[in-house]
């Protein structure tokens, strides 16, 4: 569902593509346009396939593996394939994991039947070996042991790591604590009602706001998911809308407005090399929200 969320947002970030294209003389052109819009085509149809026919960790891996190696092979000024494989290695291994966790049955039934963890009674349990996140530390390791020769390779790495990540698991986690606390105490099920008492009919539409805010605030969908959707799933049933359609646009809503998360654009100027350029950047990328905002809220009407 959400991948057919996401189809109109597609649409929004290519307006935004070939503005910017533009802008920065790249050569737009309608043949140029018409390629991109080929591209995100394939990507929607095997995004589409990755969440219906393996899983949702797969999906991603399913809808920009097989366009990557595309794109590489019709680019004349492609990388040396040995070199391109060098650099691809952990994200090929990483690939090969979830592959075969997730379509190999027998291994898939063992490792969601081991270390089952249910932290709450009222909430799905998950196996802690079939986990995502297990599987990428898994490949880290494995990808570590053959790349790192010493103790002070994994020593940097793990500083590195816990330094950069550090705010963003406390983040996550409070905003986890929060969401429980507030489903507990019946908080997302009397502010719906309450919103739907005032706003009636469109009462739905501060669905993609509520989002685009957590998204913003958060910086991660797992936090803007877990603090929103018992909200949002309460607004939907208070206007007898479809909890499933309304989560979608939830999920993809708040994903799309992480990119204006303060520490998000501080991490990429970091990255940049480009001190004190958070002002500038946002600037910059908050229009874009002038394209996102409408087509969620575009979205929540037809809900």
């Amino acid at each position: 569902t959400s991948a057919l969320v996401m189809l109109p947002f597609m649409l929004g970030l290519l307006v935004w593509f070939w503005l910017w294209s533009w802008r920065l003389g790249f050569g737009l052109s309608a043949g140029n346009m018409a390629i991109d819009i080929a591209w995100s085509a394939a990507l929607l149809m095997l995004l589409y396939a990755g969440n219906r026919f393996v899983s949702v960790d797969t999906a991603g891996l399913v809808a920009t593996a097989p366009l990557l190696a595309l794109a590489w092979l019709l680019d004349r000024s492609r990388t040396p394939w040995r070199r391109a494989l060098r650099l691809a290695a952990p994200y090929l291994l990483l690939g090969v994991i979830l592959l075969t966790t997730r379509l190999i049955k027998p291994l898939q039934a063992w490792l969601q039947g081991s270390l089952v963890f249910a932290p709450y009674p009222d909430m799905p349990a998950f196996a802690l070996p079939y986990h995502g996140a297990s599987m990428l530390l898994l490949a880290a390791l494995l990808y570590g042991a053959f790349a790192l020769r010493s103790r002070s390779g994994w020593a940097a790495i793990l500083q590195r790591s816990w330094r950069a990540g550090r705010i963003a698991m406390s983040t996550t986690l409070i905003f986890l604590v929060m969401a429980q606390l507030m489903g507990g105490a019946g908080i997302p099920a009397a502010l719906a009602a309450a919103w739907q008492s005032v706003a009636g009919d469109y009462a739905l539409l501060a669905t993609p706001v509520f989002a685009a805010t957590a998204g913003g605030l958060t910086g991660g969908n797992t936090a803007s998911n877990s603090l929103l959707l018992p909200l949002q799933a309460a607004l939907a049933h208070s206007v007898g809308a479809s909890v499933l359609w309304v989560s979608a646009l939830q999920n993809v809503t708040g994903a799309m407005f992480t990119s204006f998360a303060p520490g998000k654009l501080a991490l990429a100027c970091a990255f940049a090399e480009w001190r004190g350029g958070e002002r500038q950047a946002y600037r910059t990328v908050l229009p874009l929200g002038l394209i996102l905002l409408p087509i969620a809220l575009g979205v929540a009407a037809l809900l």
